[in-house]
């Protein structure tokens, strides 16, 4: 007479058949399979761990994240369950919990090169990329023909401008891996570094002959058009990438700065206000106002707001729309960075110069409020309609005369003007 089979017996199979259906990608059968495991055993961490990579691969995150810290109570030293919840962290963008896992999985397993390799992923996101250049490093000491960390490594020395480096990372994971579109993406973005336009294209290219949805090359093909001038043709891939992912914000965002380059500034105006998506909002303007934006509806007396956005160059640009906003009637308050309040000494078509701080102006202050870059969308700015009253900016005039008495009034007077910020990405083209 056969043995009966025991609980251990019974959850084990259980077990190996959910792990064998999320292989074969039958995810809501691997869920039923650990459900079944768990009410057997409730404090069974492997089918926690299961679960937890079902649930992430169904997009369920939040239920995948209980799921394998449930795992870590019942089993604190689990490399795997370790892993599994810094991966899914740092596709929260968690990157730093998601290191502290890495390395608690690492300290019982310093010679895996995929926990290396997760590691530099992890640093890489969270901009510390010397660190992540080291942790790939000993990914592939340890593993020298891992393709993918090759391929992370490449990201690591594109976003450290060592494009050179890159290109023969990714070469080398070719090799290894064929025309992997993630790498040969990565391929293009240092090649466009190095200004190497044909090339750099022909990698994107390849990307999307062998994945026509992969909206980051679709994007990226994008930006390497608009810098070569391409508008029209930036417009057409930005197109593309937005109808395989409509909420890319980056995508709406660039695009919209490839229509006006076009001179199209309706509709780039349209989908202007997607920058506040694509970035976080503190690296545009550093406050949260209280308050309604304004929306350029009659203001009828009440105090309006108006408030830098971005580069000293982007005031300066934007001013011009000064004098269309006291055109709307009110009492128009401006706040600027402290540097270039000077410039604004004599200006008319605001009431109120404030000199920006650390906090934000007090609510009581104003009643709407709207950004300088917001303005031309909505006076619905045309080319025709740029406006271009010149000079609308005056030094002061104390300012003017000491220099009056130094410069010669004769012959080829050349005046030199400032240079961009040099930790602007595209500072050299400026």
């Amino acid at each position: 007479m056969a043995a009966e089979a025991t609980g251990k017996d019974v959850t084990g199979t259980l077990l190996d058949q959910a792990r064998r259906a999320v292989q074969e990608r039958r995810l809501d059968r691997g869920e039923l399979l650990c459900r079944d495991v768990l009410a057997a055993n409730p404090h069974h961490a492997e089918a926690f761990i299961t679960l937890g990579l079902v649930l992430a691969e169904q997009g369920r995150l939040d239920e995948a994240e209980r799921c394998l810290r449930r795992a870590l109570a019942i089993r604190p030293s689990s490399v795997e369950a370790h892993n599994n919840l810094g991966v899914l962290l740092n596709r929260r963008w968690r990157c730093r919990e998601a290191m502290e896992h890495f390395r608690e999985a690492l300290r019982a397993c310093p010679e895996d090169a995929m926990l290396h390799c997760n590691l530099g992923v992890a640093q890489y996101r969270a901009g510390r990329f010397e660190q992540a250049a080291a942790s790939l490093d000993r990914a592939l000491a340890l593993r020298p023909q891992f393709a993918e960390a090759l391929h992370q490594r490449a990201l690591v020395w594109t976003a450290l401008g060592r494009c050179e480096r890159a290109m023969e990372d990714c070469r080398r994971a070719l090799a290894l891996r064929g025309d992997d579109p993630d790498v040969l993406n990565t391929l293009g973005m240092a090649l466009g570094r190095l200004e190497r336009f044909a090339e750099a294209r022909a990698a994107f290219e390849g990307a999307l002959k062998t994945d026509p949805t992969f909206a980051q090359a679709h994007y990226n093909l994008a930006n390497l058009l608009r810098n070569m001038g391409d508008c029209e043709g930036a417009i057409a891939a930005y197109d593309r990438a937005i109808e395989v992912e409509p909420d890319f914000a980056d995508a709406r965002w660039n695009r919209a700065t490839a229509c006006l380059l076009a001179g199209r500034l309706r509709e780039g105006w349209a989908d202007f206000g997607w920058r506040r998506r694509a970035h976080d909002g503190s690296t545009l303007y550093p406050h949260r106002l209280d308050g309604p934006r304004w929306d350029g509806s009659p203001l009828e007396g009440r105090r309006l707001l108006v408030h830098y956005e971005q580069g000293y160059g982007d005031s300066i640009q934007f001013w011009r729309f000064l004098p269309h906003v006291r055109a709307a009637g009110s009492y128009v308050l401006l706040e600027e960075r402290p540097a270039l309040t000077p410039l604004l000494r004599d200006e008319t078509s605001v009431d109120q110069v404030i000199a920006a701080g650390p906090e934000p102006v007090p609510a009581s202050e104003y009643d709407v409020h709207i950004s300088l870059l917001d303005l031309p969308g909505l006076f619905g700015t045309t080319l025709g309609t740029i406006p271009c009253e010149v000079p609308y900016v005056r030094p002061p005039r104390d300012r003017a005369e000491r220099l009056r008495g130094r410069v010669p009034t004769e012959g080829v007077r050349v005046g030199i003007v400032w240079a961009g910020s040099v930790r602007h990405e595209n500072d050299r083209h400026r």
